[in-house]
């Protein structure tokens, strides 16, 4: 019962929806479909009225009635079929103005997602679930709201005509419908059930099919043949599915089944008590026509209704996925009077940090004190797993801390304005995004508002290291990447991250935050890289995370982590001098490259 109740209210809510998107289009749509129905209903008395007329014509001779009431009913035929494309075309409209405003109401909401959500699988799961189903449902509903009006207003207007017959037939009709609609929303519920019970299993084999047909795993797939074994793990998958599918559907086979025939038995029962009547009354071959036509109509209306009403609650039990989203409060929480960042910033200073992720106990970082003065040049090194990546997130705003305060200039972070905080910041991560677009657009998406000044974008990808090779292709900075499209090339991952970094140089923010940018670069050119960073951000603030302690020397400030804590700070030869895990890092590192000298 609370899945009706909870179905009853989105299906509601997805009829406001509609309406907002294109109330004019629903209202008129709405109305075109009740006469389309009434002239349904219409047809059929004047059906009734052309075959009694030729009955007339057979004893009298003269056909005009006969043919008055063939060009009425012609007439008829014509307006119902306008009436359908003027529907159709409502519809249309509407479904695009519905479509964009689902689309713009998740792309807005998954936006203010706080990144903590994204570890969460059950609000993966139902991102998955408002991407796949909710557009595709709501239209389903547009479509069902359409079909259920013009089953009401058949079922009205031949309920009219049955009811002048015996106003019993139909009560009676109305009711032997009914168990078919319990029945059908029985099965729908169950189907959901399985629908959520699967779903986190499909998203998985989506990601397989991704990851099996994606241009990048294609070498490494065919090189261990690990196709088969991914094959047969979805294979097994739907034999299971198939499976539990038979199950449902055993399960009611024998109910629909018995109402069905119920039905069909009430209803010739209805129509044998018409022709006794007829018989009885001496009506015309013309009111049997009329009255068999309408019980055929009132009964088809009737499980049109009931299908659309089933086929309703179902996509309410999907659609519910997208107004859940909808109502998720927890989102980047943003208020007017939140304070601006000023670029011109002094420090920022982490004060007993301590963090988790969502839904773990253990302690990524351990009580982290630590300041980042404007205008410096700060390293972060430690051996992976140390807590590096998870304190750039802190910095960059992405979570927030468990417990402890970072402060910009003795103000909570939290109660800066985060765009105007983004606006400032510039950002290569390890896994950064390669964007299937042109190269001038890969840099340029670090500022939209700038992303058709070709001139800046030339200096960034000067910056970055990339414009040589730039110029060296025919189409340029026109150059589509990935090779999933015509005309495109596909970069090495060392040319990716000099796109990533000089889409991060044509942001110009005041802070550059850079997490192991320069993986795929060799040893020089990272660290010419990273002069070039230095000399480039000069009264910009910069910090970097990198392995090489080539480059890593380079910082005005080094910070030390190990197990989620500091446990070292100073330049590269204060640490050196102290002889602690800095020197035995670098040493370590020292000794390799000589071994590969030698």
């Amino acid at each position: 019962m609370q899945k009706i109740k909870k179905s009853i209210a989105i299906i509601v809510g997805t009829f406001k929806l509609l309406y907002k998107s294109a109330s004019f289009y629903i209202i008129a749509m709405c109305i075109a479909n009740i006469f389309s129905g009434i002239l349904l209903s219409l047809g059929i008395v004047i059906w009734k009225n052309i075959i009694d007329s030729v009955q007339e014509s057979i004893k009298s001779g003269r056909l005009d009635n006969t043919i008055i009431w063939l060009v009425i009913h012609f007439a008829t035929i014509l307006l119902q079929a306008l009436l359908t494309e003027i529907c159709a075309y409502y519809k249309n409209i509407l479904s695009t103005c519905t479509n964009k405003n689902i689309t713009q109401n998740v792309l807005d909401k998954i936006s203010k997602m706080e990144l903590e959500k994204y570890d969460d699988v059950s609000f993966y799961d139902k991102l998955k679930k408002v991407n796949e189903e909710s557009t595709a449902r709501t239209m389903s509903l547009l479509n069902s709201v359409e079909m259920l009006v013009k089953g009401v207003s058949v079922a009205v207007s031949t309920a009219m005509i049955l009811f002048r017959f015996n106003p019993l037939f139909m009560i009676l009709s109305i009711i032997i419908s009914i168990p078919n609609l319990i029945i059908n929303m029985k099965i729908a519920i169950m189907q959901y059930n399985v629908y959520c019970d699967r779903f986190e299993n499909k998203r998985y084999i989506d990601s397989i099919k991704n990851l099996i047909t994606a241009h990048e795993n294609v070498k490494e797939i065919k090189i261990y043949n690990s196709t088969p074994y991914f094959v047969s793990y979805i294979l097994n998958s739907y034999k299971k599915y198939i499976e539990e599918d038979k199950k449902i559907r055993k399960k009611f086979v024998l109910e629909s089944f018995s109402m069905e025939s119920l039905g069909n038995i009430f209803i010739y029962f209805l129509k044998a008590i018409v022709c006794y009547e007829i018989v009885i009354q001496k009506m015309s071959i013309g009111s049997l026509t009329l009255y068999f036509s309408s019980i055929d109509n009132f009964r088809s209306a009737m499980a049109n209704i009931i299908n659309v009403m089933s086929s309703m609650f179902e996509d309410g039990l999907y659609v519910q996925s997208y107004f859940e989203l909808m109502k998720d409060t927890e989102t980047a929480k943003e208020s007017g009077r939140k304070k601006k960042f000023v670029s011109e910033f002094h420090k920022i200073r982490f004060e007993n940090v301590w963090f988790s992720y969502p839904g773990t106990q253990d302690y990524v970082l351990k009580d982290i004190n630590f300041v980042i003065n404007r205008g410096k040049n700060y390293a972060i090194v430690g051996l992976n797993g140390s807590g590096k990546t998870t304190l750039l997130k802190l910095l960059l705003r992405l979570y927030k801390p468990t417990k402890g305060t970072i402060y910009i200039d003795e103000i909570d972070i939290n109660e800066i304005d985060i765009d105007s905080y983004y606006k400032e910041i510039s950002a290569v991560f390890q896994d950064f995004i390669k964007y299937p677009l042109t190269i001038k657009d890969n840099i340029g998406l670090g500022n939209v508002a700038e992303m058709n000044n070709l001139e800046k974008i030339n200096k960034a990808a000067a910056q970055g290291g990339i414009l040589e090779f730039v110029n060296s292709l025919p189409m340029g900075m026109e150059t589509h990447l990935q090779k999933e499209w015509s005309n495109s090339v596909e970069l090495s991952l060392g040319q990716w991250q000099k796109v990533a970094i000089s889409r991060a140089f044509f942001k110009n923010g005041q802070i550059m935050v850079l997490d192991e940018p320069t993986a795929s670069l060799d040893p020089m050119a990272e660290q010419d890289l990273f002069q070039k960073i230095k000399d480039l951000t000069y009264e910009k603030t910069c910090v970097l995370i990198a392995h090489r302690f080539s480059t890593v020397r380079l910082a005005d400030v080094i910070y030390v982590m190990k197990n989620g804590e500091i446990i070292e700070s100073g330049s590269h030869d204060q640490l050196i001098n102290k002889n602690g895990e800095y020197a035995l890092l670098f040493s370590v590192q020292a000794k390799g490259y000589f071994e590969d000298c030698e």
